[in-house]
């Protein structure tokens, strides 16, 4: 099974990829973008600025287990909000 565009960039960045593989997979998948002159570097930042390949490597998110109180939180700034304007008119 051949590995996509983005797998082969990763391994690479781990040093274990190939990038002359990597070079004729991009030329094959993306003639349009991709020529035969196409150094390696120039074709990873080509096909980064196109949004086909991703710094980013997939992994565990994790959220935060404490979700924040939008109603308090919307009474502190609205009751700050009305001092600022009550200390503006007492002058």
């Amino acid at each position: 099974m051949e590995k996509t565009l983005q797998q082969q960039y990763n391994l690479i960045k781990e040093g274990r990829g190939n990038k002359d593989d990597f070079l004729k997979s991009a030329r094959r998948v993306f003639p349009e973008f991709i020529s035969p002159l196409t150094n390696y570097t120039d074709a990873v930042t080509i096909l980064k600025g196109k949004s086909i390949l991703s710094e980013a490597v997939g992994g565990i998110v994790t959220q935060n287990p404490n979700k924040p109180d939008w109603f308090k939180i919307f009474d502190t700034n609205l009751k700050e909000a009305v001092g600022v304007k009550d200390k503006n008119n007492i002058s």
